[in-house]
């Protein structure tokens, strides 16, 4: 069994996770070998389920502004005529205050930087292609 694949099991048993862990990449550019993902998805979160179910694929900004708590993850601005979303969402300053609590979080992650395309895999299979890029270079 790859490192990889114990990982991925590892995470599935421990975290009892009923989907496998999915690889997420934020790229400059169009990542070599992933196709485009064609649709579209109610949720940034729809990406991940079908990544774990095996299925490779990059989106980029706008597939993600149809959810704006995945678009402020993402660090993905909305654009102008949806940028009230996230507060609507979340129904403002208090409920966002009072999710973090519940959580026990000190605030709400957000990928650093934005980038014009984001890669999604399963753990298993992003660490496959991995392993073939360096084989062929």
């Amino acid at each position: 069994m790859g490192e990889y694949q114990s990982i991925e099991r590892n995470l599935q048993q421990t975290l009892r996770l009923e989907r496998r862990p999915v690889a997420i990449t934020f790229c400059d550019s169009v990542p070599a070998g992933v196709p485009a993902f064609t649709g579209v998805e109610p949720s940034s979160c729809s990406y991940w389920r079908l990544a774990s179910s095996g299925r490779a694929f990059y989106t980029v900004a706008s597939d993600h502004y149809n959810c704006p708590v995945g678009a402020y993850t993402h660090n993905v601005p909305l654009p102008p005529d949806r940028a009230g979303e996230l507060q609507a969402t979340l129904g403002g300053d208090q409920r966002i205050r009072g999710v973090r609590a519940a959580l026990g979080a000190k605030g709400v992650h957000r990928a650093l930087a934005g980038a014009g395309q984001i890669a999604h895999r399963a753990l298993e299979v992003a660490a496959s292609a991995k392993r073939e890029r360096r084989r062929r270079a």
